[in-house]
């Protein structure tokens, strides 16, 4: 699978910054903590797979506050855009011009997400357009392109990577795609 690779979204854990939505029952410490075990539990399962990672971080100018945290030994790029479904694109064109043939993105709140989940939508990228993870939510936990089939921009195949916010959306408007085992988090 040399040819793959996995973009982690990562936000840098900054009280009032991450897991908003978490029950106010949780004192801030607490939410940056779980959100460092979240980031770390999934770091553990794409790292034994053994594909390529790049850690895309958040604000994209705080790569030493991510070194720092995270160590030396990850691949990083900067979450550059002026919104998620922007910085998402943008993060999958810097992928493809790296060479790499099939790259997909998955957030960083998905600490038990099964490593045969990724390794599955890497296979169907062999054979499909796109993969689309849905998830219990109505979003999505995993969207991956192969490299023949991306185009960016919002007048071509895919209706533009900025709209892709919903698996509702997805799943419309999206042709030749490869719908995942649902993600129940």
């Amino acid at each position: 699978m040399n040819d793959c690779c996995v973009l982690l979204f990562v936000k840098y854990p900054e009280n009032g910054k991450i897991k908003t939505r978490l029950s106010s029952g949780f004192k801030k410490i607490d939410k940056v903590e779980l959100y460092k075990n979240f980031v770390m539990d999934i770091l553990s399962t794409i790292n034994k797979l053994k594909i390529k990672l790049y850690i895309c971080f958040y604000p994209g100018n705080a790569k030493k506050k991510f070194i720092d945290w995270m160590g030396g030994k990850y691949l990083y790029m900067p979450q550059n855009g002026l919104d998620l479904g922007g910085r998402m694109k943008n993060c999958f064109i810097k992928a493809f011009s790296l060479k790499f043939k099939r790259v997909i993105v998955i957030g960083s709140d998905l600490p038990d997400l099964p490593g045969k989940f990724i390794k599955n939508a890497f296979l169907f990228l062999n054979n499909h357009d796109v993969v689309i993870g849905p998830a219990s939510d109505g979003g999505y936990y995993l969207l991956g392109f192969n490299s023949n089939t991306f185009v960016p921009d919002a007048r071509n195949k895919y209706s533009g990577i900025n709209h892709l916010n919903t698996y509702s959306y997805l799943s419309k408007y999206i042709f030749g795609f490869h719908n995942l085992q649902e993600y129940i988090k």
